[in-house]
């Protein structure tokens, strides 16, 4: 009996460009453990190697598939291979559209009882053309790490440990960036200054930096809205580009208004739309979510803000060959279409007033869609709130 367990060094979550490491060990245990025999032979293990792939999962009932053979990257669907060869979608639906070489970890081992071996899995994810990992009501991406190990004259066991993949706009390979490209943080005063300019920086580093430059507050955005009636509200915001995590802020300004608003309610919404080619004729092609929203009623009030988290465990904006996913802010306002008076200043200081609420209001309702992009984000942050499984074992009997 061989035990081989499997474990991500760097948590489940990374950029695109980053590298994945994997530990590994094969041990021969020499005493019953969680109820297993003992095995007192020497046992030999033919071989051991592992592989990244992105598979692509598309929806039935709502999209075309009879031309899609072959994925974006000319990988087949997936089929059912013999059990004694080494497949890392074996037994998945859907479209391989990613898929690193096979690196072998090692051949032919022999393992007496106690021994343990320990053997290190690294690979780069691909930096670009590939999609980050996407749970839609369409199409679905998703990465799994494969181990494969095989015993003499037995069936390959594989282990399959999923994590998830950010990409970034823009980003290129860590030589291109020199001190000569301004693209890395502003320069501190207070740092020794490094005179090696040709030093290569790290994926993360840089990919955080352009974050940080693609979600600067540029200037503020502002924005009139009116009906029929008359000006509603002004609505302003610091900038329309979010890394996922961040708290999106807006204001109202109701100070000019000539129509009262009763309610404004803020929505982050999320539009999955599939590609030309995936169109089935008679079906929706998009897909809205509601994630997260917040309710002010402003009725006589003259400024009003809105503070709307963005989850972290939410796609940021994309597009592939398949689907595209685009954010936008819904803004619901309720409206009225008769006036109601403020409460009447009290005439002292001694002597107050009271105010009775109407019981009937007749309103109206606005709907306005601002579009926002969502940006990725450092994945240690997203590692704190996901509970995805980094490690996984399978035994060898």
């Amino acid at each position: 009996m061989i035990i081989v367990e499997a474990k991500l060094l760097h948590g489940s979550t990374y950029l695109a460009g980053e590298e994945v490491v994997c530990q590994l060990f094969f041990t021969n245990p020499s005493t019953p453990e969680n109820s297993l025999r003992l095995s007192s032979d020497i046992e030999t293990l033919a071989w051991s190697t592992a592989q990244i792939h992105c598979q692509c999962t598309l929806s039935n009932t709502s999209t075309v598939q009879s031309d899609l053979s072959q994925g974006q990257d000319g990988f087949n669907i997936s089929v059912a291979p013999e059990l004694t060869s080494f497949h890392p979608t074996r037994g998945e639906r859907g479209i391989t559209v990613m898929m690193t070489h096979p690196k072998i970890l090692f051949c032919n081992i022999k393992l007496s009882p106690g021994e343990k071996a320990e053997y290190v899995y690294r690979e780069k994810i691909p930096l670009a053309n590939i999609p980050p990992t996407f749970r839609g009501g369409f199409v679905k991406y998703s990465y799994k790490l494969t181990i494969g190990t095989q015993r003499p004259d037995s069936a390959v066991s594989e282990i399959k440990i999923p994590f998830r993949v950010l990409t970034v706009d823009g980003m290129k390979e860590p030589s291109a960036y020199t001190d000569k490209q301004k693209v890395l943080a502003p320069s501190n005063p207070f740092l020794a200054s490094d005179d090696n300019s040709s030093a290569e920086h790290s994926v993360r580093d840089i990919a955080l930096q352009l974050l940080a430059e693609q979600s600067a507050r540029k200037r503020n955005n502002c924005y009139n809205i009116s009906n029929l009636h008359g000006k509603v509200a002004r609505i302003s915001l610091p900038k329309t580009s979010y890394k996922i995590g961040e708290d999106l802020s807006c204001t109202f300004d109701f100070s000019q208004a000539t129509v009262q608003c009763l309610q404004v309610t803020v929505t982050l919404q999320s539009v999955e739309e599939v590609s030309e080619r995936l169109k089935k004729e008679g079906e929706r092609h998009t897909n809205t979510i509601s994630h997260s929203n917040h309710q002010e009623f402003c009725l006589h009030m003259s400024r009003a803000n809105i503070m709307l988290p963005i989850p972290l465990h939410i796609t940021p904006s994309f597009n592939s060959d398949f689907v595209s996913l685009k954010w936008q802010l819904h803004i619901e306002f309720v409206t009225l279409t008769t006036h109601i008076p403020d409460q009447a200043p009290a005439e002292s200081d001694t002597s107050s007033t009271l105010w009775h609420g109407v019981t009937d209001l007749d309103t109206e309702t606005i709907h306005w869609h601002l579009p926002l992009t969502l940006l990725s984000t450092n994945p240690l942050q997203c590692g704190i709130i996901q509970s995805v499984k980094c490690d996984d074992l399978v035994q060898l009997d």
